[in-house]
């Protein structure tokens, strides 16, 4: 099985490294699990990183990203210093999206940079990954059950047939702790977190669209799509930390094998 592991971190820019010191005191907890899932991960040995989040376009279509590099920062949100560049499995991806071309409207993208909501949590992981490989693979926030279950059969096939250790990386944050929707935030968290112990595809494609849309999460198609890519090998996910400090819910976790 060429999928030997994966995971679900949260890519706000607030977890970047060089922001202000009572920023990392209150995200301390995330940022150490983030921390000992990227050593579990490593212990894989991966040869290969796919990243699926949301992408920040208006487009309604599913896209990977395609260059042999992408450079990224953070500028504009605070840190100056942080920045990198990642290597991208240029192979992996437009064979990727050869396999579903016939039957389901992946495109490349090219972008002169690598997005925010996906440069944070590669940053997170470079410590341990700044020599790996990635495939990034955004979806749209209109993305259906019928096209995350016809996408998941084609990743799931595509990495069957590769040769590649390939580690899923599932990235978003939970509910926003907007004044008129908190109750409903916290409502949402818990049933998410439910719905991973043990990992049930079925409830989290239950979850109630509107109740997404009103508190703004950007978790729940990555991580359904990650479980249904992995399917039956997978158990349960161990979620190694939770906290809502900074009126975002933020979820760190890993998916394990039977």
């Amino acid at each position: 099985m060429p999928i030997i592991g994966a995971a679900l971190i949260p890519n706000s820019p607030l977890l970047l490294p060089k922001l202000s010191p009572l920023v990392q005191r209150r995200l301390a907890k995330t940022k150490q699990a983030i921390d000992r899932l990227a050593h579990e991960l490593y212990a894989r040995q991966p040869s290969l990183i796919i990243i699926i989040g949301y992408t920040q376009t208006i487009s309604g279509v599913c896209n990977l990203l395609q260059a042999p590099k992408l450079s990224y920062s953070f500028a504009e949100w605070g840190d100056v210093v942080t920045k990198g560049e990642v290597l991208i499995a240029t192979g992996f991806t437009h064979s990727l999206k050869e396999r579903a071309e016939v039957n389901f409207p992946l495109l490349l993208r090219s972008v002169d940079r690598l997005p925010v909501n996906l440069a944070v949590p590669v940053n997170l992981l470079s410590t341990i990954f700044s020599q790996s490989p990635f495939v990034f693979l955004e979806l749209p926030s209109s993305i259906n059950l019928d096209d995350l279950t016809h996408l998941s059969t084609i990743i799931k096939e595509h990495c069957d047939s590769s040769s590649e250790r390939i580690a899923i990386v599932a990235v978003g944050n939970l509910a926003e702790r907007i004044t008129k929707s908190k109750n409903e935030a916290q409502v949402y968290d818990k049933y998410f977190q439910a719905a991973l112990k043990p990992l049930n595809q079925q409830s989290l494609a239950n979850l109630d669209a509107d109740l997404k849309k009103r508190v703004k999460e950007t978790i729940w198609a990555p991580t359904l799509l990650t479980a249904m890519v992995v399917g039956e090998i997978a158990t349960e996910t161990e979620i190694l930390s939770y906290e809502a400090p900074a009126k975002v819910g933020y979820i760190v976790a890993q998916i394990n094998w039977l």
